[in-house]
């Protein structure tokens, strides 16, 4: 939660000295950074969540350093070639937005290599305090030079990209004393190296899609309205970018767990009882994020950015409904790779997802303006749930996860999207409505982890803990 808020606090102070156009570029560089981490991660961290199968790990760990080895190896030569681009680019006088690209695309390499084995290890090892000072480390190192460096710098789009470079730096730094890179390629195996790629690679267009879903529409808003719209769409799209960033984080907290209790579907087609209560809990969690937002984001825009970001309103609270068809694929696709440990197809739904949106966004932004741009992306994110769910029909069935009550908090969270959008400029109404979900929806999750309680007291991590102690 803090690290989501860093942004809220760093954005409106970036926004009041950058012209609508200018935010607009940065808004554009992020999702160029964030597609970088999609394809430089070579979908090697559902790899070491799908591995971990309750085990305390290590990069020494059998199906570990495998991944590793590919992270390391593909951002290595990805890094090299935007260090020639940039060297060329230096000797040919390019224009500055294309050196902003390519400094923006090796900060995702080195982000990948950094960022993502460290946090992965730490949610599977269950070390939330480590993975926190990270996480917070970053993001105050990246909008902090933002804040200080962008007023007083001639190409202030030049510096966001030179500030994601710092930042990723950092956390590469931090993470080089987790694991070596030589004790890494020494331990992995050509049979385990094949079985990663083959798990993971596939994983690499379903990610490309899911940024086009994701982070797309700020382009396409940009192509269809201009950069000036594109940067009013940038300021709104903060809201859903902090509340998707929070159902990834849930998303993946539960990986191990979902690692842990399918560690006999393999060979006996078994699922422990508990990863229904563990899907539960995630659609009720997505949920209420939802609907907060939905709710309260509105309000949180005025007072955050400058008066004339509030011509928006409408447009945030619209975003409630791709992050909530987001998060329940999330969940979905969480539990085909993780649980099931299947990714051939995955790539396939959601292209067929991104296509929609994409397709949609050209054809009713034009018409809709900026209120087309949520709806299209919505449009889109249910496609790929659709298909996955029914793609993992049978699997889902063994799990006993079909259940109609399972989809109730994601009903609950429509209407309330929905209410939302209607009075998206009564503050006496949204105020009441986000208070009135909250406790019903925090009772749910309540009772939801209620049902994860071991016998012997010990909560699933809590036990997690002591297992790990007396491996050690």
């Amino acid at each position: 939660m803090l690290q989501k808020l860093i942004p809220f606090i760093a954005l409106p102070l970036i926004a009041r000295d950058l012209s609508f156009s200018e935010f607009g570029m940065c808004g554009i560089l992020t999702t160029i950074f964030l597609l970088g981490n999609s394809v430089l991660g070579f979908g090697q961290d559902t790899v070491m969540f799908h591995e971990s199968r309750g085990r305390f790990i290590s990069a020494k760990t059998s199906g570990i350093s495998e991944p590793l080895t590919i992270l390391f190896c593909g951002n290595l030569a990805f890094a090299a070639v935007c260090c020639g681009t940039l060297l060329l680019g230096s000797i040919l006088d390019w224009h500055g937005l294309v050196t902003a690209v390519v400094v923006e695309l090796l900060a995702a390499a080195v982000y990948s290599v950094g960022y993502m084995p460290l946090a992965t290890m730490t949610r599977i090892n269950y070390r939330p305090r480590v993975f926190a000072t990270v996480v917070i480390g970053f993001s105050v190192t990246q909008y902090g030079s933002k804040v200080v460096l962008l007023p007083r710098l001639e190409n202030p789009v030049l510096g966001w990209a030179l500030s994601d470079l710092a930042a990723s730096t950092l956390i590469l730094l931090s993470s080089a004393a987790t694991y070596s890179a030589l004790t890494v390629l020494r331990r992995s195996s050509r049979r385990r190296l094949s079985a990663a790629a083959l798990l993971g690679l596939p994983l690499v267009p379903s990610k490309i899609s899911q940024w086009f879903q994701t982070s797309s529409d700020r382009s396409l808003v940009s192509f269809s309205l201009g950069t000036s719209q594109a940067g009013l769409y940038t300021a709104a799209s903060q809201f859903s970018n902090a509340a998707m960033g929070l159902v990834v984080e849930i998303c993946r907290y539960f990986m191990p767990s979902l690692s842990e209790f399918s560690r006999d579907y393999g060979e006996k087609r078994w699922f422990d009882p508990r990863i229904v209560w563990i899907v539960y809990i995630q659609v009720a969690m997505v949920s209420l994020l939802c609907s907060m937002m939905a709710a309260l984001s509105p309000i949180a825009l005025e007072i955050i950015f400058p008066p004339s970001y509030g011509q928006v309103r409408n447009v945030v609270a619209a975003m409630g409904l791709a992050v909530l068809f987001a998060g329940a694929g999330f969940v979905a696709i969480n539990f085909m790779t993780v649980a099931v440990g299947v990714s051939t197809r995955i790539w396939l739904f959601s292209a067929l997802g991104a296509a929609a949106s994409v397709g949609g966004n050209l054809l009713v932004v034009p018409h809709l303006g900026l209120m087309g741009a949520p709806y299209a992306s919505a449009f889109g994110y249910a496609i790929t749930v659709c298909c996955v769910v029914r793609h993992s029909w049978g699997h889902l069935l063994i799990a006993g996860v079909v259940r109609p009550w399972l989809a109730l908090p994601i009903f609950v969270s429509i209407v309330i999207v929905v209410v939302s959008i209607v009075f998206c400029h009564n503050d006496a109404v949204l105020l009441s409505l986000g208070g009135t979900v909250v406790p019903v929806f925090l009772v749910l999750i309540w009772q939801g982890r209620l049902r994860l309680i071991e016998p012997s007291g010990h909560s699933l991590g809590d036990k997690r803990l002591l297992d790990q102690e007396v491996v050690r």
